[in-house]
């Protein structure tokens, strides 16, 4: 797996709190991204209908690759929300290590990060976008 290790495509992220979705709908859900090398560079647009009755943190899924296992597996991300309530600043998207998924943290006024969780959501719509490192 050199610079020529190239790829491109799409994928259908989702989103769980706590690790669920029970009866979780959205209006659409789309993904796109590219391989080069050991990094995958991706896009992502969620607009959630309903977040359901789950509970707990929420986290992105269905990322095209898991992450490489390495320490510190916050990886650059952006992100920017609507319609999401009772966020007490920026979000903070970071990939987890050895997963394919992304977990959102929310600044606050101590200056330490907390997650944002399903008490955050009832609908609304996200998009995050970054790179992240995998396994070669």
């Amino acid at each position: 797996n050199t610079l020529d290790d190239y790829e491109r495509g799409t994928f259908t992220p989702g989103v769980t709190f706590g690790g669920g979705n029970t009866g979780l709908t959205y209006t659409f859900q789309a993904g796109r991204y590219t391989k080069i090398g050991n990094t995958v560079y991706y896009q992502v647009g969620i607009d959630i209908n309903s977040k359901g009755s789950s509970t707990g943190h929420m986290r992105i899924t269905n990322l095209p690759f898991n992450s490489a296992n390495v320490s510190y597996g916050s990886f650059a991300c952006s992100a920017w929300t609507f319609n999401f309530t009772g966020l007490t600043g920026a979000i903070s998207p970071a990939v987890l290590e050895n997963t394919n998924e992304i977990v959102l943290y929310q600044s606050d006024a101590t200056g330490d990060g907390t997650q944002v969780t399903d008490a955050n959501v009832s609908s609304g719509y996200i998009q995050v976008s970054g790179f992240y490192f995998v396994s070669i």
